[in-house]
């Protein structure tokens, strides 16, 4: 999907943890119309604070694997979305390394703006989210599913590739 330099793509997201489990819904949505939906469901132990930050950061990744340059963000959570605004501060160590790892993804953006919106308003994420953690069988098929064997901010940074052309 080619862009330009003023399309903006949208971001729902929204993260569930529940006795059941724990996961995370995403709809990506570009400028014109186009709908990537994806559930992750989480094999380890996650709070709601993280999966709302694995939820963005997942959207994140996926909007900068498909080049996108503009993006606005909505989620009903309005902890994460203060914390990344910058009106709450984080203060437990792994909210503070999920706000770095969600800064620096932000960092590869033209443009960024989070919003807090009501859950009525976010009800397709909330859907595939709370499907991911407790009923995995009733995801549409539409929807990308991948499973995340350890929360995001234990992922090994990428290594620095560098190709050298011969003399």
């Amino acid at each position: 999907m080619e862009q330009t330099s003023s399309s903006t793509w949208t971001l729902h997201v929204d993260g569930s943890s529940n006795s059941g489990g724990s996961g995370a819904g995403l709809i990506l949505t570009s400028p014109d119309g186009v709908v990537a939906e994806q559930a992750l469901r989480f094999e380890f132990p996650a709070s709601n604070n993280v999966a709302e930050y694995e939820a963005l950061i997942a959207g994140l990744k996926l909007a900068w694997e498909l080049g996108v340059k503009n993006l606005r963000v909505f989620s009903d959570f309005q902890l994460v979305v203060n914390q990344i605004s910058g009106d709450f501060e984080a203060r437990e160590p792994a909210m503070q390394e999920y706000l770095r790892k969600v800064r620096d993804l932000i960092s590869t953006l033209s443009s960024f703006h989070i919003q807090h919106i009501a859950r009525t308003e976010n009800l397709r994420a909330d859907q595939l989210s709370k499907l991911a953690s407790t009923r995995m069988s009733e995801l549409p098929k539409a929807a990308a599913l991948e499973y995340l064997q350890r929360p995001s901010t234990e992922e090994p940074e990428p290594a620095l590739c560098i190709e050298v052309e011969p003399s």
